[in-house]
């Protein structure tokens, strides 16, 4: 965790420079308290998932943008290196890959519970997401469509809208997640 803690602090830092914003504009554009994204900038505090979105949002930037060391010449990641970032009721998500600029996507590892589901709001325009049903089943509604996936299915689609991932069967699905930025 001290190293996520890190990596949101220099990249939270970086991101803001280069948006040439201050503590108090990203305050506004993000309902974060200024001496909160201070205490984040300084590494002294870890925020929840809920402040990290709200300042992924208001940057206009992936969320694992914040929270993801910077690309070396290759990358290899264990699945037993991976930390979750966002554990709540029925899934968890871990970030296989964190967004990175010159491929504008990230890669991202969901394990949906049985009899669970993961709502989305939908992303920022233009956004596709690619959806790899590893194990399990599981059913995508997007645009009020209703598809079944089964083990070794994918789906693409527009993200920017709301979508759903449900898991209706007695087994954990797993699924590789790919989001496009254009």
């Amino acid at each position: 965790m001290q190293e996520i803690g890190r990596n949101v602090a220099a990249n939270l830092k970086e991101l803001r420079k280069r948006r040439q914003l201050t503590l108090e504009e990203l305050s506004e554009r993000s309902g974060v308290s200024r001496s909160m994204l201070g205490e984040i900038e300084r590494g002294r505090t870890t925020p929840t998932i809920t402040v990290l979105w709200k300042i992924a949002q208001a940057l206009k930037t992936p969320l694992t943008t914040l929270i993801g060391s910077r690309e070396d010449s290759f990358t290899v990641v264990r699945e037993a290196d991976r930390v979750p970032f966002n554990e709540e009721a029925g899934h968890a998500i871990a970030s296989i890959f964190p967004y990175y600029e010159p491929h504008r996507l990230e890669a991202l590892a969901i394990d949906l519970a049985p009899e669970s589901a993961l709502d989305n709001a939908g992303h920022m325009k233009g956004v596709e997401e690619y959806l790899f049903v590893m194990e399990g089943t599981v059913e995508i509604t997007v645009q009020r469509e209703k598809v079944v996936l089964h083990a070794r299915d994918s789906i693409r689609f527009a993200a920017d809208t709301a979508h759903r991932i449900e898991n209706a069967a007695a087994v954990t699905a797993r699924l590789l997640n790919i989001i496009y930025y254009r």
